[in-house]
């Protein structure tokens, strides 16, 4: 038998052990890392998603509800939308695009944003179409993105959405 031999590791064995747990512990992390940018990427979309449909539920609702628009003018298009409501305390409903948000102002009430400050709108389009000469129509558009300050992949979407509603 061989008196050199003890029960110990080697110098190689155990930089091996050290090189193979190093490997393995890069790998998760690595690995946790990117599992935790897809799940702010997922909520930076389903927010945008979320925000935008919304808005537009509410701008279609409230032109289908409306008795008249007074802005855009016919065949043209702008930034603001203004419609008179059956109810004289909503009159005018008027949605209008200012510093990167979208506002509803009903009535007289104060001027309200509909998106939250980490989402931007931009190209807020409003175009009144005229099918016939008693169908009042509006085709809106408009681009929401996440605020991106870091400028983190994770934080970039951008979304259009548009739609179109008449009045009833």
């Amino acid at each position: 038998m061989d008196a050199r031999r003890t029960n110990g590791y080697t110098l190689i064995e155990t930089l091996l052990f050290i090189a193979g747990s190093g490997i393995v512990i890069l790998s998760l992390s690595v690995m946790l890392s990117l599992l935790l940018q897809s799940r702010v990427q997922h909520g930076v979309i389903t927010e945008v998603e979320s925000t935008g449909e919304r808005v537009s539920h509410l701008i279609s609702q409230s032109i289908r509800s409306a008795a008249d628009i007074t802005t855009p003018l016919s065949a043209a298009t702008s930034s603001t939308l203004s419609l008179v409501t059956h109810t004289s305390s909503t009159t005018p409903t008027v949605f209008e695009y200012v510093n990167n948000a979208i506002l509803l102002t009903e009535g007289t009430g104060p001027a309200l944003p509909l998106i939250s400050s980490r989402i931007r709108i931009s190209d807020l389009i409003f175009m009144r179409t005229t099918a016939t000469s008693t169908l009042e129509n509006i085709r809106f558009s408009f681009r929401l993105s996440h605020t991106n300050p870091s400028e983190r992949n994770e934080y970039a979407y951008t979304q259009t959405f548009w739609g179109s509603a008449s009045l009833r």
